[in-house]
């Protein structure tokens, strides 16, 4: 509604210079809020970089590599024994004995086929784990990524928006020094001005902050962000959404301890079985040798009697745990698909509302033509704007839910 107050105007001088500013910030506010994803970003530099640099990952590769050689051991046949004995017979018509035997033991033949397939599934269990944490890093770089550019673009609306509030403030000044305002007027533009202030301290103590996060996770090297555009939002299907969690590093995880568990129990049952015994044996005395093949098994009667009912057991916990986790998953993803949903209907909604509106064009004349006072544009003004920061915040949360949606496709 237009409010009609000749006892409050602002001269024509002033209100252009308002008009002005209002006009940058609206062709800024086109820039960064109108053309969402067409411009060059540094996203995929950050993560190309982090991918390289960053502290966790190259720990987990380190550690990848180890649990590959370690998976690869144990499962050679024990080492060939050599035994050599020289024994002096008394009295000495007896006469010496001398020995000697080389030897080796085995497992069961099938012991080493079933700790081959192990390790294999180890060596698959280690790569999705690093996967997993690849995953992780780069969600997180990418989230950083959009707390930058949401800053950048809250930055510059502030600033925007703080030389707005100061121009007012002085035009309350000159009106209150004429007479033509009350002081009730003229502190609540100095607090509005001190408040706006304040918040672009905060700001960039957040700015600071989510800097010296993206520096950790680039390995501690600096990276400066100046984007203030989203990339354009994408377009999901739920049940896309599915298929990519079912096949991802997490869930192939707990499917693939499944396997190991399985395949633990078979090496657990190969093991008690009968291990063999082979080798050569030669035997001196009295100028006699005697010499032969010497062959032994083992009888599996106590080791590892409960082995195989534990196996079993954690076997039983693997199949649990496989189920608990993806129902969680899938129940998580569905969450975020719809919370998704809503925040996407959220910007577009907030869009059509701030392209479709003509608050500035209509504020400024009804300023410039006396039809409004100060006051009533001071305060229509703050409501444009307070809907702006709005519409960027819906913004923040719709891209931070799209990166942990995307998590499976890095």
């Amino acid at each position: 509604m237009i409010i009609k107050n000749k006892s409050v105007k602002i001269s024509r001088c002033d209100a252009a210079t308002l008009r002005d500013i209002l006009r940058a910030v609206l062709f800024g506010l086109l820039l960064f809020l109108g053309i969402d994803g067409k411009s060059q970003s540094s996203l995929e530099t950050l993560i190309e970089n982090t991918k390289e640099n960053n502290k966790t990952l190259i720990a987990a590769n380190q550690y990848y590599e180890a649990e590959v050689i370690g998976a690869r051991t144990g499962n050679s046949p024990n080492n060939p024994e050599v035994e050599y004995a020289y024994l002096w017979g008394t009295p000495d018509q007896v006469g010496n004995r001398v020995d000697f035997a080389v030897t080796q033991s085995f497992d069961f033949p099938t012991a080493y086929t079933s700790r081959s397939k192990l390790s294999k599934i180890n060596r698959e269990q280690a790569n999705l784990r690093l996967k997993a944490t690849k995953q992780d890093v780069i969600v997180k770089t990418h989230q950083s990524w959009i707390n930058a550019v949401y800053l950048n673009q809250k930055n510059a609306l502030l600033k925007e928006r703080l030389k707005n509030a100061e121009l007012i403030e002085k035009a309350f000044q000159r009106m209150f020094e004429e007479g033509e305002a009350n002081q009730l007027q003229l502190n609540q533009a100095k607090l509005k001005f001190t408040a706006l202030k304040n918040e672009v301290d905060r700001l960039n103590i957040d700015i600071v902050r989510n800097n010296a996060n993206i520096s950790l996770l680039n390995g501690g090297k600096t990276f400066v962000i100046e984007d203030s555009i989203f990339l354009a939002p994408k377009d999901f299907e739920l049940d896309t959404l599915i298929n990519w969690y079912q096949s991802g590093p997490q869930n192939l995880m707990f499917r693939g301890e499944v396997n190991r568990m399985e395949q633990q129990k078979d090496v657990i049952f190969n093991q008690k079985l009968p291990r063999l015994k082979a080798g050569y044996y030669q035997e001196t005395i009295l100028g006699v040798q005697l010499k032969g093949i010497t062959a032994g098994i083992t009888i599996p009667l106590w080791e590892n009697a409960n082995a195989v009912k534990s196996a079993k057991a954690g076997l039983a916990f693997a199949q649990t745990d496989a189920m608990r986790f993806w129902e969680q998953k899938e129940l998580k993803v569905r969450q975020l698909y719809t919370q998704w949903q809503i925040l996407n209907d959220q910007v577009n909604e907030m869009k059509e509302l701030l392209n479709n509106s003509n608050n500035d064009d209509l504020l400024l004349k009804a300023l410039e033509s006396g039809e409004i006072a100060l006051t009533q544009y001071y305060y229509e003004s703050d409501f444009y704007f307070q809907n702006q920061f709005d519409l960027l915040d819906f913004q923040r949360d719709l891209y931070l839910t799209e990166a942990e949606l995307m998590r499976v496709t890095y």
